[in-house]
C-alpha cells in the first residue's frame, strides 16, 4: 500500500467518526515520518546526543588516569635510562 492510500483510508476513518482529531493527527504524523524516512535522513538522526553528568565525569577520570599512567611511564623510564649512562 502506498502512502497516499494510507492517508486516503486514514481520513474516510476520520469521516466516519472512527478516529478522533488527535489520533487522526498521531497516525498522520507517523505516515509521512515513514516518508520522510525512506526519502531523506530523519532529524533525529543527524541530532547529537547530549552526554549525561556521569558520563562527563566517567570522562574526565578516565582522562585523568590516562595522563598519570603516561607521567609514571615517562618518570620510571627517564630514570632507567638515566640509570644505564
Amino acid at each position: 500500500m502506498s502512502k497516499i492510500e494510507d492517508l486516503e483510508k486514514l481520513q474516510q476513518l476520520k469521516e466516519k467518526g472512527a478516529l478522533t482529531d488527535e489520533e487522526f493527527e498521531k497516525e498522520k504524523k507517523i505516515i509521512l515520518n515513514d516518508v520522510l524516512s525512506d526519502n531523506t535522513s530523519t532529524k533525529s538522526e543527524n541530532v547529537r546526543k547530549k552526554m549525561k553528568p556521569w558520563q562527563i565525569i566517567l570522562l574526565i577520570i578516565l582522562i585523568l588516569i590516562f595522563i598519570i599512567v603516561v607521567r609514571i611511564y615517562n618518570i620510571c623510564n627517564w630514570q632507567w635510562s638515566y640509570k644505564q649512562l
